[in-house]
């Protein structure tokens, strides 16, 4: 992890992604063009083969977000006790893409090809593909290159579903307060030091912007699945 370089890292070229992007578009519409429209009254598929892999799936995100987790807290920590926290909201120009923390950003842009399958499992129980789904997981593995590349369910649906889709939303909301010391600190040393801005400027505002898009399709999410069927809910 100490010695890891993105510059030589597997799959880290352009065209690993560009491939990637188009395997999961054309997997998903070839298979969904494959498997053709549902009959009429027929009932989306939900198999106990579906469910035992989707569950299996489920379990390999989870346990390798909370190792992702973990080993990026650790490799935060440690280098915070020597750098400070500035790097975090402003890495100095010329930073490269090297040690322990961007190790751990690497593997979480490879868990990103690995969640194209949700969207291949989703096609498979035969349910419709939403905007929101399919623009979240295509441009997310974008998200996470552009960052290396420029430094920086077995039961019925549980009822705290939207209590998690209500943390997503508080989580793009936090992205912006987030981002906020590194436009300061970008203005300041710029503007008023006449010096070098901050590392991954360019990345910055690309996930910004993808965030603030996010945002808009979760809370309109939100108020079509949830206050629309409370009110229904009341209504009746």
């Amino acid at each position: 992890m100490a010695d890891f370089n993105w510059e030589n890292a597997p799959m880290r070229e352009m065209e690993f992604m560009i491939v990637g992007e188009l395997f999961y578009f054309g997997g998903i519409f070839g298979l969904k063009f494959f498997l053709g429209p549902l009959p009429p009254g027929a009932k989306q598929q939900d198999t106990p083969t579906l469910k035992f892999l989707l569950s299996l799936h489920n379990a390999i995100l989870c346990l390798l977000s909370l190792v992702m987790f973990l080993g990026a807290a650790y490799e935060l920590v440690k280098r915070s006790s020597y750098d400070g926290i500035e790097w975090m909201f402003c890495e100095k120009i010329g930073t490269q893409a090297k040690g322990g923390l961007f190790y751990w950003s690497y593997i979480y842009y490879l868990s990103k090809y690995l969640e194209f399958f949700d969207t291949f499992f989703k096609v498979l129980k035969r349910k419709p593909l939403d905007f929101l789904h399919v623009y979240h997981h295509a441009v997310v593995v974008l998200m996470c290159w552009n960052w290396l590349e420029y430094s920086q369910s077995l039961q019925p649906p549980p009822w705290w579903k939207r209590y998690i889709t209500r943390g997503q939303i508080i989580q793009f909301q936090t992205s912006f307060i987030l981002a906020l010391p590194f436009f300061v600190l970008d203005y300041y040393k710029t503007r008023v030091l006449k010096g070098e801005g901050c590392e991954g400027r360019g990345a910055v505002y690309f996930n910004a912007a993808f965030n603030f898009s996010l945002l808009l399709l979760f809370i309109n999410f939100s108020r079509k699945t949830y206050r629309d069927k409370d009110a229904q809910t009341k209504k009746d």
